[in-house]
């Protein structure tokens, strides 16, 4: 029986066999290889959280207000929100005149400010509980949903 290349477990979904390891290992070793690429690294429950790309071509900040954060602040109320598609659609040519404004496009910069700029530099830790409640001070009614967002950055 084939085993994973990293942890050495035996591998039984064909797609992990394809791949050489399991979902777990996968995901450790893409955040691993972001973070020596890019020096940071985001993850939600474990997992590298996806990047949308907007307004930065390096990727992910947080502690002050500049373009990483704003792609950071983005891609994380997408992801609480269930809101990535609709966000990737508002963004294309004339997106934004054939739908209604995602929540995640009218929020973002208010969630930067108030959240991803005062983050720690160093790392830091966001709940579901922590975001819906910013949400609803904001007037969204998102469920809390069990999840922890966590930033570090790399030797």
């Amino acid at each position: 029986m084939p085993s994973c290349t990293r942890c050495h477990r035996p591998l039984k979904d064909p797609a992990s066999i394809r791949r050489g390891m399991g979902p777990v290992c996968a995901a450790r070793t893409a955040a691993e290889a972001a973070e020596r690429i890019h020096g940071v690294i985001v993850t939600v429950n474990g997992r590298p959280l996806r990047h949308i790309r907007l307004h930065s071509p390096t990727g992910f900040e947080w502690g002050y207000g500049g373009s990483g954060p704003a792609d950071l602040a983005l891609s994380i109320l997408a992801d609480y929100l269930g809101e990535q598609e609709a966000v990737r659609r508002w963004f294309r040519p004339l997106g934004w005149a054939v739908q209604d404004e995602p929540v995640t496009v009218r929020l973002c910069q208010r969630f930067k400010r108030a959240v991803i700029a005062d983050l720690p530099r160093k790392g830091w830790r966001l709940t579901g509980a922590e975001i819906a409640a910013w949400l609803r001070a904001h007037g969204v009614e998102a469920p809390e949903r069990d999840v922890v967002y966590e930033g570090r950055r790399g030797a």
